[in-house]
């Protein structure tokens, strides 16, 4: 099931409906439900990594940032 079809089904708290001092722990609650070894939505967001898109973007992301500049001084 994709990502998104999972994250729409799954019980996030309501956090307009809660006051807000019990927003954080809910929030928390949720977190920690989802990112339990076997959630759907944590192995659909580990999955992301096999894409290429994610591979070229992790790949940015880890170089310096000089290799990033594309900006020369000829």
């Amino acid at each position: 099931m994709p990502l998104f079809d999972l994250a729409a089904k799954a019980p996030l708290p309501d956090l307009k409906a809660l006051p807000e001092n019990e927003r954080l722990p809910a929030l928390h609650a949720a977190h920690e439900a989802i990112f339990l070894g076997d959630h759907p939505i944590r192995s659909a967001l580990f999955s992301l990594r096999g894409l290429d898109v994610v591979k070229i973007i992790e790949a940015e992301e880890t170089k310096p940032a000089s290799a990033n500049d594309e900006t020369s001084e000829d």
